[in-house]
């Protein structure tokens, strides 16, 4: 039984799990042939590479636009662990324990291949090109960090106990906001939201026109530092 496997916590794959063989390669990116197909702007035709040996995991970036990152770091090549978060497009794929995968709705019993469980997946998806997921996968200040490291833009709608957004732009934390305390200071707000252990996450685009007063001038390491 392979020792590893990937699960998408985030994105429009987000649930879908599958093991990785114990010997050989997978190409990962948006072009039709390769072993694992990412239809989504943001991921080049071929993207990234991950190889398996007994020695373990490695995953090498092939040149993409917009880069591979693993535990928000973007790499050119790094060895994987398990636990390990990985960043292609609005997808992030987690490394757990092939022992740990469960039989997903999304997958089909006749689901035959990796490509038909990613095309069920994506015909149940949104069509929009956001990121979403669960905060019990991918914690607030890991996200933040992430974003801060990708440079993304976007208004970051939670749902936790309560319901809050997120003002970021080019992966700085401009402002934050408790949807039932509209008038709480920003960095109280946020620190409310980091504190959310359960909920949902969805990162919806961000309009330059809006007006947004920067309550933060700290980068967002500072400022998940101090909060």
């Amino acid at each position: 039984m392979p020792a590893f496997a990937f699960k998408f916590i985030s994105g429009k794959y987000q649930g879908v799990e599958f093991p990785v063989p114990d010997q050989g390669e997978i190409l990962i990116g948006r072009a039709s042939d390769l072993d694992l197909v990412l239809v989504e702007d943001m991921v080049s035709r071929k993207h990234a590479k991950v190889i398996a040996a007994p020695a373990g995991l490695t995953i090498m970036d092939l040149g993409s636009t917009n880069g591979t990152f693993v535990n928000g770091e973007k790499i050119r090549r790094a060895d994987l662990k398990k636990n390990d978060r990985i960043l292609i497009g609005t997808s992030i794929l987690k490394v757990i324990d092939a022992a740990e995968m469960t039989m997903d709705r999304l997958t089909s019993p006749s689901a035959k291949s990796i490509k038909e469980i990613m095309e069920q997946a994506a015909s149940r998806a949104p069509q929009a090109s956001t990121m979403s997921g669960d905060l019990e996968e991918v914690p607030l200040p890991d996200l933040l960090q992430l974003f801060a490291t990708n440079k993304k833009s976007g208004v970051l709608d939670i749902s936790g106990q309560k319901r809050g957004k997120i003002y970021i732009k080019n992966g700085q934390i401009l402002t934050a906001l408790l949807m039932d305390s509209p008038d709480m200071a920003a960095p109280k707000a946020l620190g409310r939201m980091i504190n959310w252990a359960q909920g949902a996450f969805r990162l919806e685009p961000y309009n330059e026109s809006d007006p947004v007063k920067a309550a933060f001038k700290e980068s967002t390491e500072s400022v998940l530092i101090e909060t």
